[in-house]
């Protein structure tokens, strides 16, 4: 059940994502798999015939055999200074959204507005907001320091965090209009 359920997540991820190709790491570690019984005949079929399409594999004495030279690894870098800038922001969010919390009113400027003031209820989810931003910020930090090859996973956390903290900001959003739009009525 889950080999199936991961080789449909690597299948996303790698065969029709269109957007990033196969990494010959990736393209080796499918190839590895092959004719070990990890996956169904089709599913080999398919692999092999996008591992050809990428140039991945040379057939050679009637046999398959894997082209491409795996790049070593090489560990993210972020300049100390950028590391330093995501690391205060969030610490100055967090702040920021503390000092609202306690005092139950948080205030948005605007670019061109007045800004939003919210107080009440939805303060804590503009709290929770917040909250989730300054996580996505510091990912990217933690990251830096993470020289294991797992990148991906801290792309998939910074995204998840960033669309739950618009998600949350825009929920706060709607709910401080309707309660304002209650208290005029």
């Amino acid at each position: 059940m889950f080999n199936k359920l991961h080789f449909y997540w690597q299948q996303r991820k790698v065969l029709y994502s269109g957007k990033e190709d196969i990494t010959p790491a990736l393209g080796q570690k499918l190839f590895a798999k092959l004719n070990t019984g990890y996956y169904s005949a089709d599913e080999e079929a398919l692999i092999l015939r996008l591992l050809i399409k990428k140039s991945f594999l040379n057939k050679r004495h009637g046999q398959y055999e894997f082209s491409k030279k795996v790049p070593a690894y090489v560990a993210n870098e972020i300049p100390r200074q950028m590391r330093n800038l995501w690391a205060g922001l969030a610490t100055l969010i967090i702040i920021y959204a503390s000092h609202g919390l306690i005092n139950g009113e948080i205030y948005i400027p605007g670019k061109r507005s007045d800004g939003i003031t919210f107080s009440g209820a939805p303060v804590v989810v503009v709290f929770a907001a917040c909250f989730c931003l300054a996580l996505a910020l510091l990912v990217t930090v933690i990251d830096h320091y993470d020289k294991r090859d797992n990148e991906y996973l801290y792309n998939i956390a910074e995204k998840l965090l960033w669309a739950m903290s618009c998600g949350l900001f825009t929920w706060a959003c709607v709910w401080d209009w309707a309660q304002k739009s209650i208290l005029l009525n």
